[in-house]
């Protein structure tokens, strides 16, 4: 060993046998880490395809942070203030001098956040309700506790709140837009602008009201199903995707929703952010 240990250490084992359930506790690890997981490639003349892809060991962080892992062998986290120490030891070391891997509740705690992290990289920023029920989340990687736990959170949580996109979001910034909502006359639905060459989803989030309401002193309507930011000219409605489960950012719909709520008398918790002026 090259480092001795003064605390309670993080170990993770990386399985012998190829096992993807629980492969995914050093990969996550390794991501909390800021050490990408990634397997390395080998050229072999011997290989029909000109190239095999072992898995004998799997690779955490890129240039001079690589950290190697072989299967059967330890990833040991040495906690100290900043950037932790890492060490990889093989099984009979590790055991000879912590006998088993801490189980407390801080270690169990700190694994289940990189399995989440895990489960999280591989569903991407944008999940849908029907992907997630469309696909069986409980074989291969999914069957690891962690993961389901992660899935099974996001499906609860989108019916909960009657929505079928969801995106990670600060908790502090859906706790003041709930409260938002709440000030409002009419049941209002978030949506993200749907971009129309691509099919992907753009960065600004609509508002779009269930039913007729008015806003400002001009008594401008807005009519139901459409955004609260388009004009009273346009023709045909925005391209929009699924009901989302993030708060709105787009500019024009905060400023008409604002508008709304003082209304009825109301001041959003949340108040939208004024442009600043165009500078040279």
């Amino acid at each position: 060993m090259r480092y001795r240990p003064r605390e309670p250490v993080l170990a993770v084992h990386y399985p012998v046998e190829p096992d993807p359930a629980r492969e995914v506790e050093i990969r996550g690890l390794g991501r909390t880490l800021d050490l990408e997981p990634r397997v390395p490639f080998e050229y072999s003349r011997y290989s029909d395809r000109g190239r095999t892809l072992p898995n004998s060991a799997i690779l955490l962080g890129d240039g001079d942070d690589t950290v190697r892992v072989p299967r059967g062998h330890w990833l040991v986290v040495h906690p100290r203030p900043g950037r932790p120490l890492l060490e990889v030891l093989p099984d009979d070391d590790f055991r000879a001098v912590f006998g088993e891997p801490d189980r407390s509740a801080a270690t169990r705690r700190a694994l289940f956040d990189a399995v989440a992290a895990e489960a999280r990289f591989h569903l991407g920023h944008y999940v849908e309700l029907r992907y997630l029920d469309a696909n069986d989340h409980t074989t291969g990687m999914w069957a690891h506790p962690g993961m389901r736990a992660v899935v099974d959170g996001i499906r609860t949580q989108l019916r909960e709140h009657d929505a079928e996109l969801w995106e990670p979001v600060d908790p502090d910034k859906l706790d003041r837009w709930r409260r938002d909502r709440a000030l409002l006359p009419v049941p209002v639905r978030v949506r993200p602008h749907f971009t129309r060459p691509g099919g992907h989803y753009g960065t600004a989030r609509h508002v779009v009201p269930d039913a007729d309401v008015r806003s400002g002193a001009r008594n401008r309507l807005h009519p139901a199903g459409r955004t609260l930011c388009e004009s009273t000219t346009r023709p045909a409605p925005l391209l929009l995707g699924p009901v989302t489960l993030a708060p709105p950012d787009c500019t024009r719909c905060l400023t008409h929703l604002a508008r709304i709520a003082e209304r009825r008398g109301h001041r959003l918790a949340d108040p939208p952010r004024r442009r600043r002026p165009p500078t040279k």
